[in-house]
């Protein structure tokens, strides 16, 4: 939570009408009303240090927070908030109702006004509670995308402090596509009908289709070998690194102990790729980490090709090609 400082006196009124208004009708006492607005400055971040510091000893043993929350009072009793829009009958909003003995209360031009105060910060939570949601949206749009691009979840708070966007690592991924389909020499169009694993853009029908695609191979693997355990929840669907792993107790929150990637293909096998993360998660592994490639995916029976250790198996490009297909691991 961002740190929050102190209001001031004039600051102080409003709190001063939205803590009375919400402790209910009647008088309060100001220590009473002290302790609600300190409360409510906790909640909004204010350290506890700065409401509690007492500037004059000596003299006044009364904090910080004390001494604005006065101030505050003084102004709303004299009407210079508000003063406006207040009734002859009523020069404040509020009154000490209780002289010398420190209890004060709304007036009914007090109470209005504590409403649409009230109301306003509800707009405002509402609308901080709403911007919070779309920045949890763009950070998942932007988590998978990275996730795709092989750049670690722990990379993805620097792409944010750089300005990169979603967009932006999109068309990153575009280009990247692109250049291997032409290094390939493959059609871009023949490869989508052919459930080609190259991921285009996301929310395009051919990355929901690979995701699909990807659902359906590791149920089909854990249909298989039920010591296996899904990494990808939904508030993770993506997982960098890995999409499966076993632990020391067979429990899914146990230590994991084998760490495996799932490459799926709906066709026939073809050469699959690592991202760098994968790489990074399978030379810290070794034989502890394996690639799984699931051909022919939604056939009557898919053919699962189990590598062991891949990182020091691959190609110059981290590729692995047809000469796996007949491995002996395959079946």
């Amino acid at each position: 939570m961002p740190r929050m400082k102190l209001p001031s006196g004039e600051e102080m009124r409003q709190w001063n009408l939205i803590a009375l208004r919400q402790m209910g009708p009647g008088s309060r006492h100001i220590r009473d009303i002290d302790t609600k607005i300190r409360q409510m400055m906790l909640g909004l971040g204010v350290p506890a240090n700065e409401c509690d510091f007492v500037p004059r000893p000596k003299t006044d043993p009364r904090n910080r927070l004390q001494l604005n929350a006065e101030g505050g009072r003084s102004q709303l009793k004299t009407g210079r908030a508000g003063a406006s829009e207040l009734g002859s009958d009523e020069k404040g909003l509020l009154v000490n109702s209780k002289p010398n003995q420190g209890y004060w209360r709304l007036t009914h031009k007090g109470r209005a006004y504590a409403d649409e105060l009230i109301q306003k910060d509800k707009k405002r939570q509402l609308a901080a509670i709403g911007r919070k949601q779309q920045s949890q949206a763009d950070n998942q749009t932007l988590k998978d995308l990275a996730g795709q691009a092989g750049v670690p979840v722990t990379k993805i708070r620097l792409l944010q402090k750089y300005s990169i966007t979603a967009a932006d690592l999109e068309k990153l991924l575009k280009e990247r596509r692109d250049a291997q389909y032409q290094e390939e020499d493959i059609n871009p169009e023949e490869d989508k009908d052919k459930g080609g694993t190259i991921a285009v853009g996301l929310g395009s029908s051919s990355y929901e289709e690979r995701l699909d695609v990807e659902r359906a191979a590791i149920d089909y693997i854990l249909s298989k070998e039920p010591t296996w355990h899904n990494a990808n929840t939904p508030d993770n669907r993506n997982n960098p690194g890995f999409d499966l792993y076993q632990t020391d107790n067979g429990r899914k929150n146990g230590k994991k102990t084998v760490w495996c990637e799932v490459k799926a293909l709906s066709s026939l096998f073809r050469p699959v790729s690592l991202t760098p993360r994968e790489i990074w998660e399978a030379q810290k592994r070794k034989d502890n980490y394996w690639l799984y490639i699931v051909e022919n995916v939604g056939a009557e029976n898919p053919n699962i090709i189990r590598i062991q250790n891949p990182a020091y198996r691959t190609d110059e490009r981290f590729n692995f090609g047809r000469e796996w297909r007949d491995d002996k691991a395959s079946g």
